[in-house]
């Protein structure tokens, strides 16, 4: 949603040409926000809690490359990740709201 609501604001879908952005995130990005963020021209991603942490309450974040954050960076996308993760996991753990594909088979 932030970087659609990012595209919309400058009225394009290639960020990169409005200056340099960062994404910064709650949880590392699932398999579609992945390569939403490939496309977006967000030049760095800084993550606090990992895949890990979002599956551990219910999230499905997969599929997804084991190597894809060597994919971004060889992309020009710098990634940061464990950025404030103790507080990133308590906020996922405290999450009360409607979990998308909690029943899902893959």
């Amino acid at each position: 949603m932030a970087l659609a609501l990012a595209e919309q604001e400058m009225e394009s879908y290639e960020l990169a040409s409005h200056g340099e952005f960062e994404l910064v995130t709650s949880v590392e990005p699932c398999c579609q926000c992945l390569g939403v963020l490939m496309w977006s021209g967000v030049l760095s991603l800084v993550c606090g809690a990992h895949s890990a942490d979002a599956e551990a309450i219910g999230f499905d974040e997969r599929p997804r490359s084991i190597y894809w954050e060597q994919e971004l960076v060889r992309r020009g996308i710098s990634v940061t990740r464990d950025a404030m993760r103790q507080e990133a996991v308590e906020i996922l753990q405290s999450y009360s709201g409607e979990i998308y594909n909690a029943n899902s088979q893959m």
